[in-house]
């Protein structure tokens, strides 16, 4: 015999919390946590850095530059960009050269779409920055990925 019904969802008595968290901004040890992986990533770039460090700091960026099209600080959109440029660069260098290392101008554009990354983590929510990563999956799953010959083209 077949059943008419439909089959249930199992339940889940967390359902309600788990919309009011998402709703809410991380907590202050959550954004100090994060904010330590991308600051230490940094700080090891500015010594003699890695492919880690490199990527920890490029996924940083490319959260920085969704939340930033969802009205976290869009208007340094261009500031996250040359943030991401600096990073194709140092990537480049490092092809060539074997050494993980920034230029000055991209040290400092780094050091700006870093603080703008911590202020858009203490405004964000829960949700939207779930939602920012998803975004960021989707968008390599679809093959845009930034690299600096598109960054020359755009500014030309």
């Amino acid at each position: 015999m077949s059943r008419s019904q439909k089959p249930r969802r199992k339940y889940n008595p967390n359902k309600l919390l788990d919309r009011i968290v998402d709703k809410s901004p991380l907590m202050p040890s959550q954004r100090r946590d994060l904010g330590l992986a991308y600051h230490i990533a940094f700080e090891n770039m500015l010594k003699r850095g890695s492919e880690e460090d490199w990527y920890i700091l490029a996924s940083t960026m490319n959260v920085a530059l969704v939340l930033a099209e969802k009205d976290y600080g869009s208007e340094y959109i261009p500031e996250v960009k040359a943030a991401m440029e600096s990073l194709m660069d140092c990537k480049y260098r490092a092809d060539r050269t074997g050494r993980w290392a920034f230029d000055g101008d991209g040290l400092q554009a780094m050091r700006r779409a870093l603080e703008l990354h911590d202020q858009q983590c203490a405004l964000a929510t829960r949700a939207e920055i779930k939602a920012a990563l998803q975004a960021i999956v989707k968008r390599a799953n679809e093959g845009h990925m930034y690299a600096a010959e598109q960054c020359h083209l755009e500014a030309a």
